[in-house]
């Protein structure tokens, strides 16, 4: 915001000559008469900013806009007051599509990078596109951020960047209003739980979204956000965020055989896995499962919901990382699973000795810690091999 005078009673010339101060107050005059109709509260808003001395339309912020709505509250109607912020709103739309235009205005567009450390009022967006989508009609909370506050500045820019894709979507202004209300909790979430990077959230971190949602319906709007978020953050990506802990496979551009159009795989979500090592060791592993084996994407979605729950269950039970399993760990969780059919408790022996027979390939482990063959239930209508693809 810029300068203001700290006493009115202060003497002129401690600020500027008479001649000097005409000057501004034509200017300024002129900024107005080309930027506001005449029943817009014109003279208001030039005495306002006069008195503020505030010289063009182009410095006008948001804590200038609350200011002034105080000043017109305290004078005309409600009404009135609705029609003279409308005028000064209008003045700043002017003042931003004129800037865009120019060429310091085109590089501030696509870089933004100042507004990361600002109080964001999105109808004074830089970009007039961004600015011209709500024209202060609804509630005004939800069009203010303020990215002032202690945080990641990378989680920032990620949140805008949403954000603004967000606003700029070719959507009803009511949806566009509730996404931007589920933005809100997240944001907040970030900042208060010192999230770093919306790509790595866990589901322990993401357990307590629910904490900053007052109502029920906000946080199921939060929720989706959030993995709105995780979507565009993986799919916008230049490169393959192969560490995030959530895949999206629309970016992966799978051949068309390997997926089945009527029930798509659409993502791996590895929230659930705490330790970065085991998250990383099954990450490895699906990404070779998905470029290299050229299996199906639901056979390869039911291998990796086999082995996700042996990782969550090493790290409840024993606290252990993967490569340092050995065959009584694996054998107590086998008993564990001992109840399930013959089928499908010999997938999951076959799912997890291919884990570690990769690991052994990558050179991770030195041996594989139990031999599957003595694990398996007898099934008369499944034989068993361990797949030659891989």
């Amino acid at each position: 915001m810029p300068a203001r005078r700290v006493f009115a009673w202060e003497p002129e010339e401690q600020w500027t000559s008479s001649e000097e101060r005409e000057k501004k107050i034509e200017e300024l005059s002129r900024e107005l008469d080309e930027s506001m109709d005449s029943n817009s509260g014109k003279g208001c808003l030039k005495a306002y900013l006069e008195k503020n001395e505030v010289w063009h339309i182009a410095d006008i912020d948001y804590e200038l806009r609350v200011d002034y709505r105080k000043y017109l509250k305290s004078t005309y109607s409600d009404s009135a007051v609705r029609s003279y912020l409308r005028g000064m709103d209008k003045a700043k739309l002017y003042a931003i599509r004129k800037h865009a235009n120019t060429l310091k205005g085109k590089q501030e567009i696509a870089k933004n990078t100042d507004l990361i450390h600002e109080l964001l009022f999105l109808p004074y967006h830089p970009n007039p596109a961004i600015a011209e989508r709500y024209d202060c009609k609804v509630a005004i909370d939800k069009l203010v951020w303020d990215f002032r506050v202690n945080g990641s500045e990378l989680c920032k820019r990620q949140l805008l960047e949403i954000i603004e894709d967000v606003v700029l979507r070719d959507i009803m202004l009511r949806e566009c209003t509730m996404r931007l209300n589920g933005l809100k909790v997240v944001y907040q979430f970030c900042m208060q739980e010192h999230i770093e990077d919306l790509r790595y959230i866990t589901q322990v971190q993401a357990d307590k979204l629910e904490k900053y949602a007052d109502t029920a319906y906000a946080k199921e709007l939060a929720e989706r956000e959030l993995r709105e978020c995780q979507k565009y953050l993986f799919c916008h990506a230049k490169n393959i965020l192969w560490d995030s802990t959530v895949w999206y496979l629309e970016r992966l551009h799978l051949e068309q055989y390997r997926v089945n159009p009527s029930n798509p795989v659409k993502k791996f979500s590895f929230m659930g896995i705490e330790k970065r090592e085991n998250r990383e060791i099954l990450q490895e592993y699906m990404k070779y499962c998905l470029g290299v084996t050229h299996l199906a994407m639901s056979g390869i979605q039911a291998e990796f919901y086999r082995i996700l729950a042996f990782v969550m269950w090493m790290e409840k039970e024993t606290a252990m990382e993967l490569k340092l399993a050995s065959e009584t760990e694996i054998k107590k969780y086998f008993q564990i699973i001992e109840l399930k059919e013959a089928s499908y408790f010999n997938d999951i022996v076959i799912a997890i000795y291919q884990l570690y027979e990769y690991l052994q390939t990558k050179e991770i482990i030195d041996r594989i810690p139990f031999r599957y063959e003595y694990y398996l239930k007898k099934d008369a209508n499944c034989k068993f091999k361990l797949d030659t693809q891989r």
